[in-house]
């Protein structure tokens, strides 16, 4: 009984493992590919507002 048991657990156990890892895995990756996603974007709007298409800065004669 207490191998039935042990097993049932061990099984139990590591499928909670396995569900807690994807789990930060996809919400690691999501929050990285988010926050990169919106640095970039955000950076290269600034650039674009500073310099114009053929890199001299605006403004600037």
């Amino acid at each position: 009984m207490k191998e039935e048991l042990a097993g049932e657990y061990a099984k139990r156990s590591s499928a909670s493992d396995v569900s807690k890892d994807l789990a930060l895995g996809v919400s690691k990756d999501l929050a990285l590919g988010v926050s990169k996603d919106l640095a970039l974007g955000v950076s290269k709007d600034l650039a674009d507002d500073v310099f114009d298409e053929g890199g001299a800065r605006r403004g600037v004669r």
